[in-house]
Order: structure tokens, then C-alpha cells, then sequence
């Protein structure tokens, strides 16, 4: 990180592939057009790739790491954003185990949610898990200042790792902690990160409505601001659903497409924020809400059980259920992802 901070990104990255006891990457040689960005990324049938300790914890990081570093051409963030859909897609098809990023649709649902931004803001995002929302974000938005911020250390520390061997850390900064702890500071802070003109929010559903209200009420979003949020039907995200209708400061999209590497049904929530002066009364969230907002909950927990995880098949049906308790209070999917 030190090396990358110093514009040294071709060393940062070349430390990145010795620790994951790789070969240095191929040199460009002078006269010669650069390679394709995905000049080495292996067809889905003939990826010789190997998970290490596929057992361990954040082995499925650990190796997106090490894929990343293997096949992507450095420096270039999007070729690492199509190695890190190919690892999602093909290397852990293999396995039980699933990739959550915005992939595929869905970072084309991001990419032109954000094209109604305002300019002259920076962008947030919420849930950074291992950067590649991140590196679509600085593709999207060139030349933009992003925050990202992380719970967990590892995934982090990953993260950075990442946007390192994409060359997109001078555009990136990567927060550690709680996000209601670190949004909280970043609205109190007069020379922190902010005004933002676009939020994409993609840490635990359930605390989707309690960030984006200390962002709002701190001030931090600017008139207009794109606020996008992921897995808003799978697992769900009742509360923040119902927050962004039962007020009048956010024009909102339901957009309905298929999860990233998983056949079940999802919905991103894109909306356009307008502040109104004075406070906007909001109805109570009916019983059903809370109920569903509980049982999207037992569902990530159980995710995060290695030992007893959530098939895809009832992800699917449970995104179902979610959908049929939404329909019953009026609430559907507005738009389709093309």
C-alpha cells in the first residue's frame, strides 16, 4: 500500500504476486501495442486455476486474490473487474460456495444509475467486501473521489489488494470499522470525504435505512444524489424499502434481474434524492415489515454458516416469498433490467 500511495504501482503489484507465490507478470516490450486486458484469462472450460484451502476461512477471497493476480493484465481495472465476474462465474461454480458482487447486470444497473448524478460530488460506497464495486465505480465515474467503507479487516485488507494490481488506488479510499460508526464521522467531520452526489450501499441489508438516514440528516448527500442499494429482495431489505417510499425526498426505481452467478430473482433499488425542506412525515412500517425485515436477517445468518449454509435453490425461493409478502403490500418491481 505504501509503494502504491508513492505511484510506485507497478512494485505495489509485483509485491502482491511474489506473496501469492506468482511469477512476475509479463513485461511490455517497447514498439509492441499493449496487451488485451484479459489476454490471459483462461475460457471457463479451460481454467486450470486451483482453490488453495477452499476449507478455510476467507479462502474464497484469499483465492479471488491470487486469480486476479494470476490472470488479470496489472494496471488495468477492467480487466480485474472481468477477472473477478470469471472467478464469480466459473472458478467457484465448482463449488458450493458464491461470489456476492454486483456483477454482470447488475454493474450495468449501477453504471447508469449513477449517470443521473450530480457533478461536483464524491462518491460513497457501503460494503467494499473485495474492491470490485469499488473499480467499477472509478470506471464509471472517472476522476471521482471514492470512500469505501469495510467491516471486516481481511476483506479490506483484500480490497486494497485489488485496486492495487488495478491501478486504482490513487482514486480510492478504503475505510475500516461499523459503517453507522464511520458514516457518522464522515457527516461530523467538516474536512472528511463528502459532499457525495452518489451512494451505493451493498454491506447488510438490514442497516440500509439506518446509514442512508445519518447520511441525510447529516447533510452529506447533495440535491439530486444517486442512491443505489443491492439484494434489496435477496435477502431483502424490508425497512429501507419502505423508508424510501413512505417519504417524498426520493424518486425510486424497484429494478428487478437475476443475482450474479446464482438463478434467483433479485432487485436493486435506484433512487434520485431531493431534500424538501421541511421534515416529511412517514407512515409507521406495518408488523408485515418488521416480520420479513427479521426473517431476511435469519437468512444471513445462516449464510454466514459455513457449516450450514443457504443453497441456491433457497435463495430462489425465499426471494419468492419475499416478493409474494411485497406484492401483498403493494409493493412490485418497477423496472427491468435490459
Amino acid at each position: 500500500q505504501r509503494l502504491a500511495a508513492e505511484g510506485r504501482e507497478t512494485a505495489a503489484s509485483a509485491c502482491l504476486r511474489s506473496a501469492c507465490g506468482l511469477a512476475p507478470a509479463a513485461r511490455a516490450v517497447a514498439g509492441r501495442p499493449p496487451a488485451p486486458a484479459l489476454s490471459r484469462l483462461p475460457g471457463p472450460r479451460r481454467s486450470a486455476f486451483q482453490l488453495i484451502d477452499a476449507n478455510a476461512e476467507y479462502a474464497k477471497e484469499l483465492n479471488l486474490l491470487r486469480y486476479v493476480l494470476e490472470v488479470a493484465e496489472p494496471g488495468l481495472a477492467a480487466g480485474v473487474c472481468q477477472a473477478v465476474e470469471r472467478y464469480g462465474q466459473h472458478v467457484l461454480q465448482r463449488t458450493n460456495m458464491w461470489l456476492k458482487i454486483a456483477g454482470d447486470a447488475k454493474a450495468a444497473v449501477l453504471a447508469r444509475a449513477l449517470q443521473a448524478a450530480p457533478p461536483g460530488g464524491e462518491v460513497l460506497e457501503i460494503g467494499t467486501y473485495c474492491g470490485y464495486s469499488a473499480l467499477r465505480l472509478v470506471l464509471a465515474l472517472p476522476g471521482v473521489r471514492i470512500s469505501t467503507l469495510e467491516f471486516d479487516p481481511v476483506h479490506a485488507l483484500i480490497a486494497r489488494s485489488v485496486l492495487i494490481a488495478a491501478g486504482a488506488m490513487d482514486s480510492v479510499d478504503v475505510w475500516t470499522g461499523h459503517s453507522s460508526e464511520l458514516v457518522t464521522r464522515i457527516v461530523s467531520r467538516p474536512s472528511g470525504p463528502g459532499p457525495f452526489s452518489a451512494v451505493f450501499m451493498d454491506q447488510r441489508g438490514s442497516l440500509f435505512h439506518e446509514d442512508l438516514r445519518i447520511l441525510e440528516a447529516g447533510g452529506a448527500l447533495l440535491p439530486g444524489c444517486a442512491v443505489v442499494a443491492d439484494n434489496v429482495l435477496k435477502p431483502g431489505a424490508p425497512l429501507y424499502i419502505w423508508h424510501l417510499r413512505s417519504g417524498d425526498e426520493h424518486e425510486m426505481q424497484l429494478v428487478h434481474l437475476e443475482e450474479f452467478a446464482m438463478p434467483a430473482d433479485d432487485w436493486m433499488a435506484a433512487s434520485v434524492w431531493q431534500p424538501r425542506g421541511a421534515a416529511t412525515a412517514r407512515h409507521d412500517a406495518p408488523t408485515e415489515i418488521f416480520r420479513w425485515h427479521a426473517e431476511a436477517d435469519r437468512m444471513r445468518e445462516r449464510a454466514r454458516n459455513r457449516g450450514r449454509s443457504v443453497s441456491f435453490a433457497e435463495w430462489a425461493s425465499f426471494a419468492v416469498e419475499l416478493r409474494t409478502a411485497f406484492a401483498a403490500l403493494g409493493i412490485a418491481a418497477t423496472a427491468e433490467a435490459s
